[in-house]
C-alpha cells in the first residue's frame, strides 16, 4: 500500500513539474498539458437589485433585463389593510417573483403588529411600464384607499442589444 501511495505521489509531482512545458510525442505533434486545459472564465456581471420604499412613490427607475426591483412597503394585514395591485398595475416589462410579509415583532403574543411587505419583481422585457399598488381592505378598494404607490419602470438596452447595468 505504501508503494502505491508513493508511486502516485511521484507521478503527480512529475506531472506538475512538466505542466509548464509543451510536450511533443515521437511524431512531433503537440500533446495537451494540464496548463492547456484551463477553461477560460468569462466575467460575470452582477446586477444589484434596486430597492425602493414608500419615500420613492411616483419615482422612475431604469433596470436591465434580468435585474430585480424590490419594493418595501409598510403594511398591517391584521387590520384588513393590504397592498394590492390595481387592475392594470402589473406591467408586462416585469414579473412578480415574490411577495412576503415580515412583521416588526416575531413574538407570538404581540397580536396586531404591523410590518413590511416586500414585493420582488424581475425585469423580463424591454420597454416601459407602471407598477400601481393601493393600500386598502379587499372589500373596500373600489370605495376608498388609504394609500397609493406607483413606480415607473424602464427596462433598457444598449445600441448593441446588450442591457445597461444602471438603476436610479
Amino acid at each position: 500500500m505504501r508503494y502505491v501511495v508513493l508511486a502516485c505521489l511521484i507521478l503527480a509531482l512529475t506531472m506538475v513539474g512538466c505542466a509548464g512545458k509543451r510536450a511533443a510525442d515521437s511524431d512531433g505533434q503537440t500533446v495537451l498539458t494540464p496548463e492547456m486545459l484551463v477553461v477560460k472564465k468569462e466575467k460575470a456581471v452582477v446586477k444589484q437589485p434596486v430597492k425602493l420604499t414608500e419615500d420613492d412613490n411616483r419615482r422612475a427607475v431604469r433596470l436591465t433585463k434580468g435585474q430585480r426591483l424590490v419594493l418595501e412597503l409598510e403594511e398591517n394585514p391584521s387590520t384588513g389593510y393590504k397592498w394590492q395591485f390595481r387592475d392594470d398595475g402589473l406591467p408586462d416589462v416585469v414579473k412578480l417573483v415574490d411577495s412576503k410579509f415580515e412583521p416588526y415583532s416575531t413574538e407570538p403574543t404581540r397580536l396586531g403588529v404591523g410590518g413590511k411587505r416586500f414585493f420582488t419583481f424581475e425585469a423580463v422585457e424591454y420597454g416601459n411600464g407602471l407598477i400601481k399598488l393601493v393600500y386598502c381592505r379587499p372589500w373596500q378598494c373600489e370605495l376608498s384607499t388609504a394609500k397609493e404607490f406607483s413606480v415607473t419602470v424602464n427596462v433598457e438596452q444598449t445600441e448593441t442589444g446588450e442591457s445597461q447595468p444602471q438603476g436610479e
